[in-house]
């Protein structure tokens, strides 16, 4: 996972597959997880995370979102998204 932000020691990013082994051609989810502890709200996130070798979209790709207004794109080799807002304060 690549972010380029300034220094905001109240930005978290979390990455992680559930679950966390599966076998050649078994599905396994991608959860991106952004938490903002920070007095202001963070409008516009944007991200995108390639995959590692071996790893494909399943077909049809079934991304999806928790968050309201955010928008994802799937490729053959990546995953991203952007729009993104978190609110101020633990989230």
């Amino acid at each position: 996972f690549t972010a380029n932000v300034a220094s905001l020691a109240g930005l978290g990013v979390e990455k992680f597959f559930a679950p966390t082994a599966v076998g050649v051609g078994q599905p396994a989810r991608l959860v991106i997880r952004i938490r903002n502890s920070l007095p202001q709200a963070l409008t516009n996130i944007s991200s995108t995370d390639s995959f590692p070798a071996g790893l494909v979209v399943s077909t049809p790709a079934n991304a999806t979102t928790t968050c309201a207004g955010t928008t994802l794109t799937t490729t053959a080799s990546s995953i991203g998204f952007s729009g993104a807002q978190l609110a101020a304060g633990p989230s």
